[in-house]
């Protein structure tokens, strides 16, 4: 009788103090858009940043950027999909672009890479899958 009485209690106890956890979230809502994907380039009304691969003897990504806004200096920089730094590039002016020799570097392989362009108060990313 007395391990009866104890269970009821406990029983009591654990419903009047649980908590009743319960999952919400905010309803889906699209993204402004704030540019057009597409070519692996994105485009917006100030700002362009694009990439496209050069098959001539030798492999090659050619990156192109047009930025309204000057800035001091700036940085392209190539990461794997997992967060390692492969390569970055200097920028110095708000309209350019820069050809790195893929087939030279030992690091890459087969794979998603991402590069991060930051220039001022611009920052873009795209999306490099070399196969």
């Amino acid at each position: 009788m007395k391990s009866l009485c104890l269970f009821l209690v406990a029983a009591l106890s654990v419903g009047l103090f649980a908590e009743t956890v319960v999952k919400n979230s905010v309803p889906f809502a699209f993204p402004t858009i704030v540019g057009v994907a597409g070519d692996h380039s994105l485009q917006s009304s100030k700002v362009s940043f694009a990439c496209r691969t050069i098959v001539a003897g030798r492999s090659a990504i050619e990156f192109s950027w047009s930025l309204p806004g000057k800035a001091e200096k700036g940085s392209i920089s190539v990461f794997t999909i997992a967060g390692s730094h492969i390569k970055t590039f200097s920028m110095t002016s708000q309209r350019g672009s820069i050809r790195w020799d893929i087939s030279a570097d030992k690091k890459l392989a087969r794979g998603i890479y991402i590069a991060a362009l930051s220039y001022g108060i611009y920052k873009q990313n795209l999306k490099i899958v070399l196969y």
